[in-house]
Formats: C-alpha cells, structure tokens, sequence
C-alpha cells in the first residue's frame, strides 16, 4: 500500500484535478487527497484485521487467502484507476465527470474494502478461479476501466475475457455482470444485457452466491427500468434487495444501499394510483437512514443521499414540513462534504426542485432547476449528457410556468446537446421529444407540436415495441394533436402524412377502424396535392387502406384501388 499513495502519485492526481475544469481547485484536489487516505487506511486496517484473526485461527489459512484476494482486487483496482485519471478522456466534461465520479467511488471504497474481512464478503474467493492471480488483475483493472468510463476498451477486454472463459464459473459469473452493465450504460441494448444477466443468474444462485445473485438483480432491474418495464424492473430490485439482506443481516451498510435503490425504483415508477408504493419507499428509505446513521454517522455523504429521497418522498405526499426539514439536512451535508460547486450538490438542488414543483411551488422548483444546470454547466461545459438532461428538467420546469417560449428553447437544446454527443437513442430522446410536442402545443404551434410527436412515437415504438404502454400513451397524445392540426388545414401534405402514420401504427395494433378512418381521411385530404406530393403517398395509403378493409371482412371494392388513387 506504501506504493499505491506515493509523492508522485499525489502530484498527478493534483494536476489531474486542476485540469479537469477551471472550476476546480485547491480545496478540490485537498478533499479528494482525504478521501484517497481514508480509503487506504481503511485498507491497512482490514489486512491487519484478517492476519490477526488468521493467526489467532478465528480463520483458516483459506479464509485468510480469501479476504486478501479481496483486498488484492480493490488494491488492483485503485491503483489502476488513479493511473487512468491521468490520461485525459476527449468528450467535453469527461475529466470533470471522472474526478467528481471518484469521490464516490473512494467514498463507496471504504465500506466495500471494511467488508472483505467479513465471511460474507469474501466466501465469493473461496476455492474459486476468482482468486486466480490473472483473474485478480483482470478483476481490478476492469473495474477501473468501468469508474473511468473507458466503454470501448472494456468492451473489447472484456469480449476477449468472456472468450476465454466459456464454462460456467465465479470469474464468468463476474465478468457476465461487467458486460451487461457496460451494454446498459454505452450500447442502448438493455435485451441483450438481460440475456447475459440471466445467464449469470443461473450460475450464482446455482452456487449458492446470495452477494452476486443481488448484484445481478439489480444490474437487471436497471434494464428492465431502461425498457419501461416497470413491474419487473420493481421485483428485481426486491429480490436484490432481500438477497443482500438473507447475506449481511438487515443493518449492513449494504442492505442499507440495497433498501436505498429499491426505493429509488418505487419513486422512478410512482403513479398517484398506487399510493401504497409510496408508502414502502419511505419505509425502505427511513429503514436505511437509520442503518446508515448508526454505521457511518449522521452528516455522511451517503446518508445525506438517503435524506434527499426522504424529502421528495415527503413532498410527493404533500407534507412540506417534513419535505423541507429531510431536504435541508441532506442539502447541508451534501455541501459540507463535496463543497458548493459539485455535481453532488447539483443533483442535491434538483431533489429541492422536484419537490418544491410537487409541492406546488413551481417558479421556485424553475429557479432551482436553472440553478442546478448552472452548476453543471460551471463543470462540464455546454455539451454534455447531464447538460441534455438538466435542459430537459428545466423545460418541463418553464412550461409549469407558463413560459412556453423558453421551455421550447430548452427543450431544443437538449435534443441538439444529445445529437451533437452522438449518443445512442434512447427513452429520453423520446421523452424529450414528447414534452417539446406539449409545449409547442401550449404555445399554438399545432403543426411543429405534430412533427414532435410522431418522433416521439416512432422511438418508441423502436425501443419498446407496438404494445407497450409508453407507445399506447403517445398514439393517444398524436391522435389528439392530429383532431388539433386538422382544425388548420393550411398545409394538407403534412397532415396527410400525419395521418399516413399513425394509421399504419393502428393497423400494427390491429386497430382497424381508426387505422381505416385515418387513411381515409389521409386519401381525401391528398386529392388536394399536387401530383409529384401526391405520388409519394398514394401507395402507402392504398397499401393501409387495403390492409383495413381486408381485416375489416370489408368488400374490396368500397376500397379506392391503386389505379383509382392515380387518376385522381
């Protein structure tokens, strides 16, 4: 350990954070030096604490090598990632990001490098290839490479790590959750990501593994949050849950992260429908505030994010003294450990603005919104994922306002952040799309509102199929802003195209008397067009209208042919 924290290593991380953004400085690079100590005294006293209990035969000599494995791999894995800070990524605001990332990570560090002297923990590197001495080195670095955010890298290591490694075993199992993780996060193929969680699955509960086994279902609730499946993404998260709870007892500190995230799923898929939802949240969430207090203290980093949920979960049930006390103390203790110009601390003012929008205050909930993107914008720059996101927020915040201006403005912004990033389509390009169509709505624009959303509705249904509820509620929106459009008809083309559109989704969902009516109302409204407009719809709406009237047991001949459509 002497030679993980040396001089020179301190100097680079100096100048990593110094370079990282013009917003860092010297109290940055001082809290991010504490934090690296802690976790390396936290790594000394757990050896000494294994080799102590190993010579005084509290473990045996297996055990013993077990628990230094464990420490080996987080030894391994900071090591690596404090060399890989060094190495400037080349997306705007990447160092930023990595330097703010770890802090959380070193502060996660600490308890999960206080756990490898516990059974629990290290009975994973019992007799098993995870022990290896290859497989402690491919286990450490890849972690870093995960913290770094280095997705090209891993994937293509881990591709050849999975190929080597075809049987069933701990180190696959592991290696199995790395790369449906690094799926999630950087490809958008969450399906494939649960086939891979699935077989990783099969393979922990076979052992006996409850630690893996939860890790799996949480990574799985993930995909299953990412593809809208909100039901199975909730029991994942409880099976996680209850599978670190059967492993360390209910007031671990990771139960108590456990009781945290599936919470935080609960809060994700709330709908004033289910208030009893609601309810478990703020159980599980009180439930680990507690545990987190008694472990680790009542101003520490994680349980002030414990008191954040608490206050969104109070403001959700309208109760704004309580919403205002939770917030105020996670708020503080969040500044008090990151400083006031952090990404933690703009995540802890956008909890104070979702609440306060809940709790109907909406131009204060806008303000905090503007201030939390602010403080991203200070870090990151202009072009980054968070900032999409934070403009996103902050639209759907200027619309509760009435500003429906400045709402269409940000909403465009996020949607061109995320273009110009190039990043994967996804269910917030479809998000963003659908809350631009509302604002454009709000502000008399029916045509540029339609446009949105049958974007909207196209990516969803790319990203989740015909049936899904999330595309049944857009059809829903497109349908109400075609009876909109249709009261303007200055420009036929668009809303016959329009009209094209939905009805072929209709005819998908086997909807046929609406798909019927809209082609219809599509084939009149080109009769209108000009001719070279008018060909490149006619065999689409003759295709649909075909398809209707066959489903429809309809006599083909009230349908109008393809020749007819062309006379016309």
């Amino acid at each position: 350990m002497d030679a993980l924290w040396t001089p020179a290593r301190q100097a680079r991380l100096s100048r990593a954070v110094r370079g990282a953004s013009k917003s860092l400085g010297d109290a940055d690079v001082q809290r991010l030096g504490e934090r690296m100590i802690a976790w390396t005294d936290a790594w000394v006293l757990s050896s000494a604490e294994i080799d102590s209990a190993s010579r005084r035969g509290r473990l045996s000599h297996a055990e013993a090598s077990a628990g230094r494995a464990c420490l080996e791999v987080e030894r391994v894995e900071y090591a690596a990632l404090l060399d890989g800070l060094n190495q400037r990524c080349q997306a705007p605001g990447c160092q930023a990001e990595r330097v703010a990332q770890l802090e959380w990570e070193l502060i996660a560090a600490v308890q999960s490098t206080r756990a490898c002297t516990q059974p629990a923990f290290f009975k994973a590197y019992l007799s098993s290839n995870l022990a290896e001495p290859e497989a402690l080195d491919i286990q450490g670095h890849f972690l870093a490479l995960e913290a770094l955010g280095e997705e090209r890298l891993l994937g293509r290591y881990l591709a050849g790590a999975l190929a080597r490694h075809r049987s069933p075993s701990p180190l696959r199992t592991r290696l199995l959750l790395l790369e449906a993780r690094r799926m999630l996060r950087s490809t958008a193929r969450p399906t494939d990501a649960i086939e891979l969680l699935d077989a990783g699955l099969a393979e922990a509960e076979g052992r006996g593994d409850a630690l893996e086994t939860a890790s799996l279902r949480a990574a799985r609730s993930d995909a299953n949050l990412e593809l809208a499946r909100f039901d199975a993404a909730r029991k994942d998260a409880q099976l996680a849950l209850q599978h670190t709870e059967r492993a360390l007892g209910p007031d671990h500190v990771q139960t108590a992260l456990a009781r945290a995230t599936y919470a935080w799923i609960l809060l994700c898929t709330y709908s004033p429908e289910a208030p009893l939802e609601l309810d478990t949240a703020a159980r599980q969430l009180d439930h680990a505030r507690v545990a987190l207090t008694r472990a680790l203290g009542p101003t520490h980093p994680l349980t002030a994010r414990i008191e954040l949920g608490l206050g969104q979960v109070a403001a959700l049930r309208n109760d704004p003294g309580a919403s205002q006390r939770w917030l105020t103390r996670g708020t503080s203790s969040t500044a008090v450990a990151f400083g006031a110009q952090h990404l933690a601390m703009a995540d802890a003012v956008r909890c104070n603005a979702s609440a306060e929008s809940a709790l109907g205050a909406p131009r204060t909930g806008a303000l905090l919104f503007k201030r939390a993107l602010e403080i991203e914008e200070r870090i990151l720059g202009d072009m980054h994922p968070r900032i999409a996101s934070a403009n996103l927020n902050l639209g759907i915040a200027y619309r509760g306002v009435g500003r429906t201006d400045w709402s269409i403005g940000r909403l465009r912004k996020a949607l061109s952040i995320r273009a110009q990033l190039g990043l994967p389509r996804r269910d917030e390009d479809a998000l963003i799309w659908h809350e631009l169509g509302l604002s454009q709505q709000l502000a008399k624009q029916p045509r540029s509102a339609l446009k949105s959303y049958q974007a909207s509705l196209a990516l969803y249904r790319q990203l989740y199929g015909d049936t899904h509820p999330e595309v049944m509620s857009m059809l829903d929106a497109f349908r109400k802003a075609l009876d909109a459009r249709e009261a303007n008809p200055s420009t036929p083309y668009d809303l016959a195209l329009a009209l094209t559109e939905v009805a072929a989704v209709e005819v998908d969902l086997d909807q046929f008397e609406q798909a019927k009516r809209h082609a219809e109302r599509a084939e009149r409204l080109s009769r209108r067009l000009p001719a070279k407009r008018r060909a490149r719809l006619q065999s689409t709406i003759c295709h649909l209208l075909s398809q209707t009237y066959a489903a429809l047991t309809l006599e083909q001949s009230e349908a109008p042919s393809c020749s007819q459509f062309r006379s016309r």
